[in-house]
Formats: structure tokens, sequence, C-alpha cells
């Protein structure tokens, strides 16, 4: 049982609540300036404990009526039994949350505050009013290290919930942790996340499928030991060797390229000393053909993340309610001109994209006779975008001097005026391009150092 009662206290009588998340009071010019000439009009939130009066709720006020001179605020004081630690942090989110003064950071403390303090994440949500999903991404949000949120808070992003809950995800990595906040300075935030979950597993699947062979008694090299690959060697009389041949080799040893233990390339650690030669009419390979391994293999990982976080936007786009006015533009010029995508892929051959852009595997019929004369030509253009989808390979990327034959050069190049079209659409319509993405748009070759 509580009861509240108002009057004036004196400011001295005023305890500052040691549970405040609040980082900063934003004591403004204009906010003092206001304390100064008017006083404080809304009354602060106290509770009474043991004869100790501590803010719960406007500290930012009583700050400005101390530095104006002020002797009492108006507080309405309340007397609770039972009332728990957690109680203060949940209080506070309520009074600042919803007038949108706390940061998202602050917002996350408090939250995973009340959690640290004894609140369920159920009583916390049901106090709170929002969501579970929510109070799991403060949780996590407010485990972000002091560097992190350094970082976060210089940036001049502003951060919401699920983005904080994302840059932690990573707190572990400082390079991939700074990467996030410079692409977050830059709108692409949410690709980058991709990208470094992409590069995470990559590293994780090759790390276990190495410790499998090692298990198995084969010797992994390292990414800097020196070695000579066996397919560059060949017999004391000239046989080619084969890397079956070669595991009975004292010099026996493996890189591991991929998740798959199968897919490795085998080396030998000491080609003189096992009776090795190099094979003199192979060709070296030239740091033009490294770079070109190399920009292959990390331009097909930025368009995968690029790819994933597109159809999430499309996906989005298509759930709506009512159609951008774009969005029947676009549909009526495609089925009238035809353009490749559409005249190869419109038809019933898009079926996974479709589906993934959809969210639905089959009863698409009944998706027409539930929506509204609003949402159908969002339908409408879910066919044409999953054509477009369908028919963004994964050499779609690649300029000339990357593609492997004039067959996919051909398919690029008549692929580029519509690809550049659809970019300009989803731009049209609030999608960040990724820096992978406007280099097709642009016509130009994708640089890795645009994401560095």
């Amino acid at each position: 049982m509580s009861t509240n009662t108002f009057r004036y206290v004196h400011v001295d009588e005023l305890r500052t609540n040691p549970h405040n998340v609040r980082g900063d009071l934003g004591l403004d010019k204009p906010f003092l300036g206001s304390i100064a000439a008017n006083g404080v009009r809304q009354p602060l939130q106290v509770i009474n404990t043991d004869g100790t009066l501590t803010v719960i709720a406007g500290h930012r006020r009583l700050a400005a009526a101390i530095a104006a001179g002020l002797d009492e605020v108006p507080c309405v004081i309340e007397t609770a039994d039972g009332r728990e630690a957690w109680h203060d942090f949940l209080d506070q989110y309520n009074e600042n949350h919803h007038r949108r003064d706390l940061t998202a950071q602050e917002e996350a403390d408090a939250l995973f505050a009340a959690v640290e303090a004894g609140a369920s994440k159920a009583k916390v949500a049901k106090r709170t009013g929002v969501v579970r999903r929510t109070v799991d991404q403060a949780v996590s949000a407010a485990a972000l290290s002091p560097d992190a949120r350094t970082a976060a808070q210089q940036s001049g992003h502003a951060w919401d919930l699920t983005e904080l809950a994302a840059l932690a995800e990573f707190d572990a990595d400082p390079e991939a942790s700074a990467r996030l906040v410079r692409a977050a300075e830059s709108g692409h935030f949410w690709y980058r996340v991709e990208r470094e979950r992409i590069e995470r597993e990559e590293r994780q699947a090759i790390q276990a499928a190495a410790e499998r062979l090692a298990g198995d008694g084969v010797r992994v090299l390292g990414k800097d030991e020196e070695a000579r690959r066996v397919a560059s060697l060949v017999t004391s009389t000239g046989e080619p060797i084969s890397a079956d041949a070669h595991q009975q080799c004292p010099g026996h040893a493996v890189k591991v390229l991929s998740g798959d233990p199968s897919d490795v390339t085998a080396y030998c650690t000491d080609p003189a000393g096992n009776g090795h030669l190099v094979r003199g009419d192979r060709p070296q390979r030239t740091d033009a053909g490294r770079h070109r391994d190399a920009m292959v293999r990390a331009g097909n990982k930025a368009w995968r993340a690029a790819r994933k976080q597109r159809r999430a936007f499309v996906s989005e786009l298509i759930a709506r309610r009512t159609a951008p006015p774009q969005v029947a533009e676009f549909t009526a010029r495609a089925l009238l001109t035809t353009p490749t995508p559409v005249r190869k892929w419109a038809g019933g051959g898009q079926h996974a994209e479709l589906a993934e852009l959809l969210g639905v595997e089959e009863d698409r019929a009944r998706l027409v006779e539930q929506a509204t004369a609003k949402r159908m030509p969002l339908l409408a253009f879910a066919a044409i975008a999953a054509a477009y989808e369908k028919a963004i390979d994964d050499n779609a990327w690649r300029t000339e001097e990357l593609l492997p034959n004039p067959w996919h050069r051909e398919t690029v190049e008549l692929m580029h005026e519509p690809l550049t079209e659809w970019f300009g659409l989803l731009r049209d319509l609030g999608y960040a391009l990724s820096p992978i993405e406007c280099a097709i748009a642009e016509g130009r070759t994708w640089d890795p150092a645009e994401e560095a």
C-alpha cells in the first residue's frame, strides 16, 4: 500500500537517486533560463524511505533549480511498503522514454538495471509497455564496453536499441566494432552487420575444420607459415605429385580454405629435403592474379551481405498497407516495356525469390483475396521485384577484368541498365545502397577500401 502527498521541499533535503540512469542532464541555457524565470512547475517524484527523501524522477529540474538559486521545489512524495530497487529504473524509463529525453543507451541501461535488480523481463515489459524483444535488446545493448559506448556516442549517429544490440554482438572484436560505428555514420550499418556476420561465420567454420583435421593427425598451416603448394611440385623423375600421394610425405600439410574439411590445399613444408622439384613449366602466380583472387573473395562476401539487406528492405516494403507512388509506376513500366529481368523471370520461374519476398511458400492466391485495394499494387510489384532479384546473379557485381569468361561479360552488360533502374528505385524508396551496390549503379569497379 502506498500513499502520495504533495508539498514544497527544500532542495537541501532531497537526495539524488544513486540509480539515476541519465548520463547527461542536458542543462542547456533555454531550460535554465525557464526555471530561473518561472520556477519548477512540474513536481518532482520523490520516495520517502524512513525519512530520507530520494528523487526518483526530476533530477534535471532539481539541478536547474539549484543553479537558479531556488530554495524549494514542488514534490509528490510517495511512501511505499515493499518497493524494490528495480522500480526506480522502470519509473525513470517510463517518465523519460515517452518524452524521448533518454538516449537509446540510457534506455538500455535503465531496462537492464531493472533486470539486474531482480525484475523479470516479463515484469519489465509489462510495467513499461514495451515488447519483450525490446527488453532483450536492452539487456544486450547495456553490456557494451566503455570503449564501444564512447565510440558510439562520439559518432554523431542517432542510435536506437536494435542497433546498439547489434553493435554489442561484436563487442569482443574492437576492429569490427570500429567498422560498424563508421558504417552507422555513412548509413550502411545493417549492411556492415551482415558483412561482419559472414566474416565471423567463415572464420569459425575454418577454425572448426582446421581443428577436425588436426584431430585426425593432419598438419594445418598457419596463415604466415612458409610452404610450397604440392600442385607446383614434381618428383625427382619429373612426375606430377598428387595431393593424395603426398599425404605420405613427412612435409605434408594443408591450408583450410572454408568450413569444409575436404576443401583444402596440399602443401609441402620442405620440398627439397623430401626429394621434390619445382615444376619448371608451371606459370608462377603473379601479384595481379593474387589481387584478383582477393578481390573476388571479398566481393562475393560483400555481395551476399548486400543481397540479404536489400531483400529484407524489399520484403518490408511489400508488407506495407499502401504502395508508395513509385511502386505502381515502376510496376506499370516494367510490364509494358518488359526489360530483361521481367521477360525472363516474371513468370513462374522465380518461386524461391518470390517466396522470400512475400514470406509465404504456398497459397499466394489467398494473399490477393485478402488484400485491400490500396495493397493490391504491392502484390503485383512483388512479382516484378522477384524477377529482378532472380536476374541478379553472383557475378552481377563484377566488372570485366573480374569476370571468368565472355559469356558472363555479355550477361552482366545486358543486365547493367535494368539493375541501375532497380537500384535507383530502391534508393528513391529510402534504401541505402551498400558500397558494392553503388559501384554497380555507377558503372564502376567496386573498391574494398570504400568499406575500410
